[in-house]
């Protein structure tokens, strides 16, 4: 039987490959079996996988070639504690430690149930940000409204 939970993230996912596709005119793809293969502990598998290798595994979505340098990290949730945010949020935490691990350009893509979705990316990244943003341990956080499409010239320059 399927797992609610595990469908919602995959709608998610291909919900923003679709949206980064139309943004970017470049085929953006949900990783079919997006997961932990070479996050966390299997962290080591990076230095064996080739170039083309590490553009299926990294992140939850395979970008095109002009992007090889990005890498972005989906999360669909009932719930979040966005007043945490105001000193520590573990749940977060864990999340900004599984996308910048990539070592790549990476955005954090955040969707929660009634909530605008939100982008999370390195403070060190000179994104243009919306009149409304926060910054979290070396992050910044802003609502995913019109983010890319502003910041679409700017992302496909590898850093």
């Amino acid at each position: 039987m399927p797992n609610a939970n595990k469908n919602k993230g995959k709608s998610f996912e291909r919900e923003l490959a679709n949206h980064l596709t139309l943004v970017f005119g470049l085929n953006f793809e949900r990783v079919w079996s997006s997961g932990a293969f070479v996050g966390g502990k299997n962290s080591f598998r990076m230095n064996r996988l080739s170039d083309s290798q590490q553009l299926l595994a990294t992140g939850d979505l395979i970008v095109p070639d002009e992007l090889k340098h990005t890498s972005f990290e989906c999360k669909f949730y009932k719930d979040f504690s966005f007043t945490s945010l105001f000193s520590e949020n573990k749940q977060l935490d864990g999340w900004i430690k599984q996308a910048s691990a990539a070592n790549k350009t990476w955005f954090l893509v955040v969707k929660v149930n009634r909530v605008t979705p939100f982008v999370v990316f390195d403070a060190k990244e000179n994104w243009i940000k919306p009149a409304n943003y926060m910054n979290y341990k070396g992050c910044y956080i802003c609502t995913m409204d019109n983010f890319f499409e502003h910041n679409k010239d700017a992302i496909l320059i590898p850093k």
